[in-house]
């Protein structure tokens, strides 16, 4: 016999909840898959550019000020608002960005990829609002989703680094007239980002991954790192000098230091652990080139940003988002062999493109487009491969 639940007179039925398409369920999918579509494509047409057989664009950003724009900015800021619009409600046990709201915050990131190619023209206030607004509204959401939580003082960080990086965007494309560069402060505020968010999560990973250890982690070498390390990239923008090497110099001691608990030599067998070791081990690179000034070492300043975005940025974005993408999908976290291959293949792009030209600069254009296409490539891999799951339903049933 069948119970059918009694409802007050004049009560509306019950209807189903309805549930958003699963491409805008969290915010790793459409961010992550607009990611590495657009770095893929970003890259390719810079290189068709360096080469002379495409112009890039015209209007509002032009030359390398596009590219580098594009790729800190568009790219790296979508991979950071969808890594945040997943991990914050896991952190505050609140309401994930989802539907309707996600897929509108998407749409502005997707405005901003495209405002360059824009035929019309615009102040440069109106472009600067238009390309920024999605990252103001990812910081205003995670601002709120944190600030209103209990007990999530030690997340503070996160709306705070949104909220600057948000206002660096803001400022490259209204081109205020400084010596203090927003792109490149954006940058090396990635660099304390990864600092901080590797430090928490890789240890733990690692810990559950590996059977048989204890990783022992030490909340004073965290917090020191954090701090010298902040302290010397505002001087670094502000006033660079010695003492701003110094601090970038002891920061990367520390950094490789607290990884000797960590058991990296143990995550050999494990891509998904690997990829995350190396790429928080090579954020002591740049760091290193620039405290090379001490020993009155110059280093291109085009190597130090590369040894950034083709050495710690790839890597650790590559892991994470490969990682979240399985993990929030409710899959297994287990690299397939392509992926894997991908983790390999940026070991010689980071050699290639980083070192090749110091070396030699007769090689540069060769190293550009060897490293940077093998770079785009591997974007294309991932898109096509971890499409399926980003745009399928949880195989566990659970909402996506």
């Amino acid at each position: 016999m069948q119970f059918v639940p009694l409802r007050m007179v004049g009560e509306p039925p019950h209807e189903p909840e309805l549930q958003p398409h699963p491409f805008f369920g969290r915010g790793f999918r459409p961010f992550f898959f607009g990611a590495s579509v657009f770095a893929a494509l970003a890259l390719m047409l810079w290189l068709f550019i360096l080469s002379g057989k495409l112009s890039g664009p015209i209007h509002h950003l032009a030359g390398v000020y596009w590219h580098r724009h594009a790729m800190i900015f568009s790219f790296t800021g979508a991979v950071i608002v969808g890594f945040l619009l997943t991990a914050v409600p896991n952190w505050t046990g609140g309401q994930a960005l989802r539907g309707k709201s996600l897929a509108v915050v998407w749409g502005f990131w997707l405005l901003s990829v495209l405002i360059p190619f824009s035929p019309v023209r615009m102040s440069p206030l109106v472009v600067s609002i238009l390309a920024s607004l999605w990252l103001w509204l990812s910081a205003i959401w995670v601002a709120w989703a944190i600030f209103t939580a209990p007990k999530q003082v030690k997340n503070y960080f996160a709306p705070l680094i949104l909220i600057a990086f948000s206002l660096f965007a803001f400022c490259d494309y209204f081109g205020l007239e400084s010596s203090f560069d927003p792109a490149l402060a954006a940058l090396d505020l990635i660099v304390l980002l990864m600092v901080i968010i590797g430090g928490r999560v890789i240890p733990f990973f690692s810990g559950r991954a590996i059977g048989g250890v204890s990783i022992e982690k030490s909340i004073k070498l965290d917090i020191t790192l954090n701090i010298l390390l902040a302290i010397g990239l505002i001087l670094h923008h502000g006033s660079p000098g010695s003492l701003s090497a110094i601090l970038q110099g002891i920061a990367a001691i520390l950094l490789l230091v607290r990884m000797m608990s960590w058991h990296s030599q143990k995550t050999l067998l494990n891509p998904m652990l690997w990829v995350l070791h190396i790429g928080h081990a090579l954020l002591s690179v740049p760091l290193f080139l620039r405290s090379l000034q001490l020993l009155n070492i110059e280093v291109p300043r085009t190597v130090v940003l590369h040894s950034i975005s083709m050495g710690a940025l790839s890597f650790l974005v590559l892991g994470m988002m490969s990682r979240v993408s399985l993990g929030h999908s409710g899959r297994p976290i287990i690299a397939p062999t392509g992926i894997v291959i991908s983790f390999f293949l940026l070991i010689p792009v980071f050699l290639i493109r980083v070192f090749v030209p110091w070396y030699d600069p007769s090689l540069s254009q060769l190293s550009w487009h060897i490293g940077g296409g093998i770079w785009s490539l591997i974007w294309v891999y991932w898109a096509f491969v971890y499409s399926r799951i980003l745009f399928t339903e949880r195989p566990d049933g659970r909402p996506a």
